[in-house]
């Protein structure tokens, strides 16, 4: 299952530079009937298979989902925060990946928990919270597709000071899907970002 979320994160840069290729690799490419996996770009020229390419195009009509922030509970120092995935196409939602800014003065995050428990496969440092720039930073992968028209994907905590602004914003959205928010369709060994442009959330 792992083997999975090495190819996806490869092929799709969403997670490239926390995953290292490792033998089984090979494996899964062999599994997808694709032959041998290409050698690393910077050493060889890359030889796509036209039959069986993995492809990772880019369209308007593909952008069919979209990622929210919502207030699941609050009182007057303390709210905990929902990230939710709208797919009201039902694609294959293979991996998730949101960086949320919070960084005002005054507000600070805390206990980031996975809700949806068939993302299990993460890259290091895709989740946690950097105090220190004002990010939470979650992205995982599903060892098999998910289809769900929504699905509460995590949540985290955030401390309020009182009369604190609190404005909450995905960071570094790509169309092409290689920023740090991202929803990563796959579907007949073809990969698809599929995630609209997400807005923030005003408190």
């Amino acid at each position: 299952m792992t083997n999975l979320y090495s190819i996806i994160a490869r092929t799709t840069t969403v997670m490239l530079c926390a995953i290292m290729l490792t033998s089984c690799t090979q494996k899964l490419w062999d599994s997808f009937g694709i032959g041998s996996a290409p050698p690393p770009p910077e050493l060889t020229e890359k030889k796509p298979n036209p039959e069986n390419r993995l492809r990772h195009n880019v369209s308007a009509e593909d952008l069919t989902a979209t990622m929210q922030l919502r207030v699941i509970e609050s009182d007057e120092e303390n709210m905990t925060i929902g990230i939710v995935v709208k797919n009201p196409n039902n694609v294959p939602i293979q991996s998730i990946r949101s960086w949320v800014r919070y960084g005002e003065d005054g507000v600070s995050a805390k206990s980031l928990e996975i809700i949806d428990e068939r993302f299990s496969l993460f890259a290091p440092g895709e989740q946690e919270i950097d105090g220190q720039k004002g990010i939470v930073k979650i992205g995982a992968a599903a060892s098999e597709a998910v289809t769900d028209e929504e699905i509460l994907f995590a949540t985290f905590n955030l401390n309020v000071k009182e009369g604190s602004r609190i404005v909450l914003a995905f960071h570094n959205w790509q169309a092409e899907g290689d920023g740090h928010t991202a929803v990563i369709s796959w579907e007949e060994n073809t990969i698809k970002h599929v995630l609209q442009a997400p807005s923030s959330l005003e408190l």
